[in-house]
C-alpha cells in the first residue's frame, strides 16, 4: 500500500492511496479522516496534510504503507 498527496488541475488537493488485491479497506486519519472499502482511496484533503494510512487485509491483519512500520 502507498499514498500520495495529488494536486488536481482544479488546484484542489487529494489524498490518493492504493493497495494490493488483498487489501479490503484503507483508512486515513490525523489530518484527513476517510475510509474506503477496497484497495483504493481518493479523498479531498487540505494542502500539506500528512495523514496516517492503515490498510485492512482480507486475512484480518493490518498493513502500513511502504516505508512505515
Amino acid at each position: 500500500m502507498a499514498g500520495v498527496m495529488w494536486r488536481a488541475p482544479s488546484a484542489d488537493w487529494y489524498l490518493v492511496a492504493a493497495g494490493s488485491r488483498g487489501v479490503t479497506r484503507i483508512t486515513a486519519s490525523h489530518g484527513v479522516d476517510a475510509r474506503a472499502d477496497g484497495p483504493f482511496l481518493a479523498v479531498r484533503a487540505p494542502r500539506g496534510a500528512r495523514a496516517t494510512l492503515t490498510g485492512r487485509l482480507a486475512s484480518g491483519g493490518s498493513l502500513a504503507p511502504l516505508g512505515q512500520r
